[in-house]
């Protein structure tokens, strides 16, 4: 990787911190509320929405949509680095940070989950909404980085706050992961393995999709 580019990745990580952090300390207070009932199960999962869902518009909106209405992107282009180069740069970085919390809340949430009297019921269709968030920041990154007008960044963000809500009925009506979710175990159903295999396939080829289009960009400011 180029050292402008790395550096360029790490300044946009360190302005990063504050919403990585949040996304953390968020899931860290919904641990204390496993212990609380259905109520407390249901207010953690509120919590743990807040964390997947709250930092990818908060970092594609700061990183890339902000900068560029505020022209600091200027002064990247300035650089000795091309127009791609600084664009593949932002992407990388966004991808970055919200990807290391993300990967922490999802392996700590599974522990905590392991060593807790949690029903592991939970676990299967836990997964697939965590993967779902992951979606929906890819979507929100290709409409900051696809295009000059932020009314795009905003559809896409509140598009993908409403389906949330239609993401979650949807599938807590589905007989076969609804009646799993008391479970003492988790139980991995044929549906919770396509379902993942969707969304795992739609995020890697979003991902693909956006470094594509950049490749092919002309107009970087």
């Amino acid at each position: 990787m180029n050292a402008v580019i790395r550096q360029l990745v790490l300044k946009d990580l360190y302005f990063s911190r504050p919403v990585m952090l949040g996304a953390i300390v968020i899931a860290l207070i919904s641990i204390p509320l496993l212990s609380l009932g259905s109520i407390g199960r249901y207010a953690a999962m509120i919590l743990m929405v807040c964390a997947g869902a709250v930092p990818s518009s908060f970092i594609c909106g700061a990183l890339i949509v902000g900068e560029r209405k505020e022209r600091a992107n200027l002064f990247s282009l300035s650089l000795p680095v091309s127009g791609q180069q600084m664009l593949i740069a932002k992407m990388l970085a966004a991808a970055a940070a919200y990807m290391i919390p993300w990967i922490v809340l999802l392996v700590g949430a599974v522990l905590v989950f392991s060593a807790s009297h949690a029903p592991m019921g939970l676990v299967p269709f836990g997964i697939m909404f965590w993967v779902f968030l992951l979606d929906e920041f890819f979507i929100t990154l290709a409409a900051s980085l696809s295009s000059r007008a932020e009314g795009w960044f905003t559809v896409a963000v509140v598009v993908c706050n409403v389906s949330i809500s239609f993401y979650i009925f949807s599938f807590l009506t589905v007989s076969s992961i609804a009646k799993q979710l008391p479970s003492v175990t988790a139980v991995w159903s044929p549906l919770v393995f396509r379902v993942l295999t969707v969304e795992v396939l739609f995020a890697v080829a979003l991902a693909s999709l956006i470094g594509w289009q950049l490749s092919r960009r002309t107009d970087f400011i």
